[in-house]
């Protein structure tokens, strides 16, 4: 396989082999520079995203991307509170993870019609959960139905509308 003109090398394989079957890979994306998995989507449905976790800072609102899950977004060199917007996906398992690090509110949005479904409960659809204290953290995957379900906070967490 040669990849290195190329940003991302796909090739097919079986990934898994058991008593029970096996799992082939459609595609297996590799990131040419460090040769790092992006992902391996299978024929049975089963999808693996960013073995390798990125880390970005976000200093402005805007909408997340389901490409970007698995990264850790902070909103360190913030001036001001920062909105993220949630995509609106039904695929299981896309996930984000969420760090205050300025002492500005880091305000989570999941899409109309969407909710986050936290240790307070499920939120109405389309409100904001708010980090509103230093080193609050927030880690949220998509549960294959338009929802968000929080499986790790740490922190004050504030509703848009509790």
């Amino acid at each position: 396989m040669a990849c290195h003109r190329r940003k991302r090398c796909h090739v097919s394989d079986t990934i898994y082999q058991g008593g029970v079957g096996r799992i082939v890979a459609n595609t297996v994306n590799l990131n040419s520079k460090d040769n790092t998995v992006l992902r391996i989507s299978t024929t049975s449905g089963y999808s693996l995203q960013g073995a390798r976790r990125s880390y970005q800072a976000m200093n402005i609102s805007r909408l997340l991307d389901v490409s970007e899950s698995g990264k850790t977004l902070s909103n360190d060199g913030a001036g001001t509170f920062i909105a993220l917007t949630l995509p609106n996906t039904t695929e299981y398992g896309v996930e984000f993870k969420f760090v205050r690090i300025s002492s500005f509110d880091m305000r989570i949005t999941p899409q109309t019609g969407s909710s986050i479904k936290y240790s307070g409960g499920t939120m109405t659809t389309g409100e904001y959960l708010a980090l509103s204290s230093d080193g609050a953290k927030l880690h949220l995957v998509s549960d294959g139905n338009g929802d968000w379900i929080a499986t790790y906070e740490f922190g004050s967490l504030v509703e848009e509308t509790p």
